[in-house]
């Protein structure tokens, strides 16, 4: 399991780090699918246009999609990239039965997208 320090390390990297190896993370270990329903778009590939650094994700994107690193990175370092994706699609009752991938799309208030991460700290600790 990751240690108190390596989560902490983790959360500055998802707050602090450059959005575009974020996404290129998300997409190389969720999917694309499941990356561009998180951060609230239709077409994935619109992902290729924010790891190239044609375009940015606005505020609230970029806010769902540092919050999903987070999480991912977390379950990933634990486990592997399938278990994370199975996770993120799962029913939490954490998340009133929603999956991760739904809650953190349907969100925008960082009070809530918290949530996911508490959720994501239960499952790896329980």
């Amino acid at each position: 399991m990751p240690s108190n320090e390596e989560i902490n390390k983790l959360s500055r990297e998802a707050m602090e780090g450059d959005i575009k190896k974020i996404v290129s993370f998300l997409k190389d270990n969720l999917g694309a699918r499941i990356t561009t329903v998180m951060s609230g778009k239709r077409d994935a590939r619109v992902l290729n246009l924010w790891i190239s650094g044609q375009e940015k994700p606005t505020s609230i994107e970029e806010l769902r999609l540092r919050y999903g690193y987070e999480v991912t990175a977390l379950v990933v370092a634990e486990y592997d990239a399938e278990t994370a994706r199975a996770w993120f699609i799962g029913t939490h009752e954490l998340l009133n039965d929603g999956s991760p991938v739904c809650w953190i799309a349907d969100h925008e208030k960082e009070e809530d997208l918290k949530l996911v991460v508490a959720d994501a700290r239960y499952f790896l600790y329980r």
